[in-house]
């Protein structure tokens, strides 16, 4: 693998190459505040997995909003807790990969979400002794909690483990581009799992209220503009080597797979996941070009959590991953060929 040089990288970012829609879209939403600096972190850690040869996995995660208002008090927002992609981050760390985590502020994080679960108040984990007034973690949970902050100190410390907040669909598609671009030195040793629910419309700057709207009997009609699909520039541009994964959420069981196909091709990537919205958690099914190349296995793949599974609380993205895993392997040794 070779770095790519700074007239290279100043090109990817270069938009006026773009189809106008996506032109306009950059330059109608606000990159995040810490944009910058994210973008240091993202190169400090390219150059570390670089430097090491790993293999890289970039995993979004959670929800993206739409603020109705520059000063956001209300706003639009799309259904995602961010569990799989936090239980994904784990899954490549433990198998060597190092992961630049893109996730929604206040989503479930890689360990962490052991200790967010719905129905646990934090301070359960915790005893106060009243003779010294401070706080200790509980006996009943010392060995959980240790666990657990020794993998996340372990990885952050690293330099394999970095982790980058957005909240809109504008800082996120910010970060994702700078990701993509930024990363694309890893070849196809990289991959992108684009599972953060993306917001399918936004409000332009431009026709944005300054202020919060105020409340009025009459009704509000807001004017929404599509987010432009932005998965053809990664495949195609910014990362064009890398072994692209996206996500197909559906309603509908009759046209999810028609949906996953028409996803594949469209946009020549090499993996859609397909999952319905009443048993995301425990259904999906692969769809790729690889699977049944040089293997048994033809059509799309369908992965199933059991009752047993589901009893004792058994993730269903170990399962997802080591099928990703083989993929990413075959991908790697065919591009060798």
């Amino acid at each position: 693998m070779s770095s790519l040089d700074s007239s290279s990288i100043d090109q990817l970012y270069d938009t006026t190459s773009l189809p106008e829609n996506v032109q306009t879209f950059f330059h109608s939403v606000q990159e995040s505040p810490d944009y910058r600096q994210n973008l240091d972190h993202i190169r400090v850690f390219a150059k570390h997995a670089l430097k090491q040869n790993q293999k890289v996995i970039v995993i979004t995660s959670g929800g993206t909003l739409v603020p109705i208002e520059k000063n956001m008090v209300r706003y639009l927002d799309n259904f995602s807790g961010g569990g799989r992609g936090a239980s994904t981050a784990e899954w490549f760390l433990e198998h060597g990969y190092s992961v630049l985590f893109l996730s929604r502020k206040n989503s479930l994080q890689p360990f962490l979400r052991h200790l967010m679960t719905h129905d646990t108040n934090f301070f359960d984990y915790l005893t106060y002794d009243e003779k010294d007034k401070q706080a200790h973690i509980s006996d009943k949970y010392q060995d959980q909690v240790s666990h657990l902050l020794g993998k996340w100190k372990h990885y952050i410390d690293s330099g394999r483990f970095v982790r980058i907040h957005f909240q809109s669909v504008g800082e996120y598609l910010y970060l994702l581009r700078a990701a993509c671009i930024e990363l694309s030195i890893m070849k196809q040793n990289l991959i992108i799992y684009a599972a953060a629910a993306v917001s399918d419309f936004y409000i332009p700057l431009n026709e944005m209220s300054e202020h919060k709207i105020q409340s009025r009997n009459a009704g509000l009609t807001i004017d929404l503009q599509p987010v432009p699909k932005l998965l053809k520039h990664i495949v195609d541009s910014w990362c064009k080597d890398a072994f692209v994964v996206s996500f197909k959420l559906e309603t509908d069981i009759n046209i999810l797979d028609k949906k996953c196909l028409l996803s594949l091709e469209s946009y020549k990537h090499h993996l859609v996941i397909g999952n319905l919205l009443s048993d995301y958690r425990n259904k999906v099914v692969l769809h790729s070009p690889l699977i049944g190349v040089g293997a048994e296995e033809k059509g799309p793949i369908t992965i199933t959590r059991t009752q047993s599974q589901i009893d004792e609380m058994v993730d269903i993205e170990p399962m997802i991953c080591d099928r990703l895993l083989a993929m990413h392997n075959q991908y790697i040794t065919n591009s060798l060929k």
